[in-house]
């Protein structure tokens, strides 16, 4: 006996002959035969699925690959919503959502629905159905849709009475079969819809109507009112405005009368500013100090300076005044002080004045580093105000920044890693820039000659310095911190930076299993199946 055997779906028809089989044998040929020709299909709804809420949904999933009955012992299903897993079939039911379940017995009929019960607004949104039937995986998607009453809010869209509108919105509601009507008193209101659609299927609808609040709108009854499939007796909701016509004549009276009161405490209250410097002293440079007094006062009062620094005070006045009496040297030292006062401003009839001190010197560390500065606002002899401001002398290179060592919050072990620290600003020339890892409570400093791993380099340009420290990290290293160092010739650190602990990510490992033998149907171990 000759039996040839032939498959359609090929390019290129084969057969083959067979002598002497019995039937049973015949019957395993057919069905390798089948599973090698047959196509895995996978269908689910086109359209979305609506159920109430409370009710139990089912998403129908339905497969075939032209073999019946199917042993589900062959077949993997994976359930989402919206990327999150629902429910997964390998050999039996694991569910991720309480009540989510599929029948063992529908699957070998090529049913693999899913059943919901207790369906709300959360569970709304696209599922993904994955069937995977021996080599092959096909995904399909099902939107399903929660039916629920529409939510509507009724409000004026400006608290202004020009240029406003009336918003009546109602939304989350499905079907998209909804009316709605906006009255003023009873009198129905031409408005503008715009109706879409919501991502999770259901809709939302906005209803404008533009108008000028006037005070004859006030005590006006606004309704808007919207039937629905789910509020078949419909819902209304209502807006009514209290609008006065007028301004009262009382907020304008206190209006008038506080900006008064304010100008008359600004002529006739004294206030004196606190001391102002130009911008940070440094050694030799110029600093100048100003210190302000404004009010209603009379003319003859005087400010004076006085520099204080240990149990040394020295009394600075304007130009032309006499000095204190006193030795040589100091008087030589106060001629290096320069103070003038001026009249900045004046009423008419003289009701107010504004009087400022200035004092100006060359920064001297020694002299000035912590210093007090005080200036006085005498009259006859009575102090009347007094600000005090310390001095702080910097170096010369002592503006500058440094930036931050930022590191990525994970790296694979091998991958090539670069870390740079910048400084910037007025900063010397020789600048020596040392790296070291922190590990293990342990600090070692990083040189290329000990370890070629790393490799140290630099970038100096006019007012800027660039460090950057290139590794190949191991998992060794998880954890270390890399610390970068900017010091002086002399050993003294000038700015200090170091990163955050990294974290080094073992390699990727794939682990390969045993081919199954069993129809040919699996091609991975049940341990590390595969989903998309």
């Amino acid at each position: 006996m000759c039996l040839t055997i032939v498959c359609s779906t090929s390019e290129r028809p084969w057969s083959f002959p067979v002598f002497g089989v019995t039937m049973s044998s015949l019957l395993v040929v057919l069905l390798l035969v089948t599973a090698v020709c047959a196509q895995l299909r996978v269908t689910t709804s086109p359209a979305p699925i609506a159920f109430d809420t409370g009710a139990t949904a089912v998403l129908q999933c339905m497969f075939s690959l032209g073999v019946t009955p199917v042993d589900p012992a062959q077949v993997h299903v994976f359930w989402k919503h919206e990327g999150k897993k629902i429910l997964s079939y390998v050999d039996r039911i694991t569910a991720f959502r309480p009540g989510a379940h599929i029948s063992e017995e529908h699957l070998a009929k090529g049913d693999a629905s899913l059943s919901l019960p207790n369906v709300t607004q959360e569970d709304a949104g696209m599922y993904t159905c994955s069937i995977r039937l021996g080599s092959e995986q096909v995904i399909q998607s099902v939107n399903l849709i929660v039916i629920v009453q529409p939510e509507v809010f009724f409000y004026l869209s400006s608290k202004g009475q020009k240029n406003s509108s009336l918003i009546c919105l109602v939304s989350g509601f499905y079907p998209d079969d909804l009316n709605l009507s906006m009255k003023r008193d009873g009198e129905h209101l031409g408005c503008k819809i715009n109706k879409w659609r919501n991502p999770n299927g259901t809709y939302s609808l906005e209803a404008i109507y533009r108008t000028n609040v006037t005070y004859k709108d006030s005590n006006i009854d606004y309704t808007c009112t919207v039937h629905h499939p789910t509020i078949p007796e419909g819902t209304t909701e209502r807006l009514t405005f209290l609008v006065d016509a007028y301004v009262p004549k009382a907020l304008w009276i206190s209006a008038a009368c506080g900006l008064l009161l304010a100008v008359i405490i600004q002529i006739f209250c004294k206030h004196v500013t606190d001391i102002s410097v130009c911008k940070d002293w440094t050694e030799g440079s110029i600093a100048v100090l100003k210190c302000n007094i404004s009010g209603r006062y009379p003319k003859n009062i005087t400010a004076v300076w006085l520099i204080r620094r240990g149990d040394k005070e020295i009394e600075i006045k304007e130009k032309g005044s006499s000095y204190t009496a006193g030795d040589y040297r100091e008087l030589q030292e106060q001629d290096n002080y320069t103070c003038w006062n001026t009249v900045k401003s004046r009423f008419v009839g003289g009701l107010r004045h504004s009087l400022c001190s200035i004092l100006s010197f060359q920064v001297h560390k020694e002299r000035h580093e912590q210093a007090e500065f005080i200036c006085r606002f005498t009259r006859a002899g009575k102090v009347l105000a007094e600000k005090k401001y310390f001095g702080t002398v910097l170096d010369s290179y002592g503006f500058y920044s440094v930036s931050d060592i930022c590191v990525p919050e994970t790296c694979n072990e091998g991958e090539r890693l670069t870390l740079s620290c910048i400084m910037k600003g007025n900063i010397p020339r020789d600048i020596r820039i040392t790296w070291e890892k922190s590990l293990n409570e342990e600090r070692t400093v990083i040189s290329k000659e000990l370890d070629p791993n790393y490799q140290v380099t630099e970038n100096k340009s006019q007012g800027q310095i660039c460090a950057f420290l290139t590794l190949c990290p191991t998992c060794e290293e998880s954890g270390a911190v890399f610390t970068a160092s900017f010091s002086e010739n002399e050993g003294r650190i000038l700015a200090e930076r170091s990163s955050e602990p990294l974290k080094v990510a073992e390699p990727k490992k794939t682990h390969w299993s045993r081919t199954y033998q069993d129809w040919g149907f699996r091609a991975f171990d049940e341990s590390v199946v595969t989903e998309m």
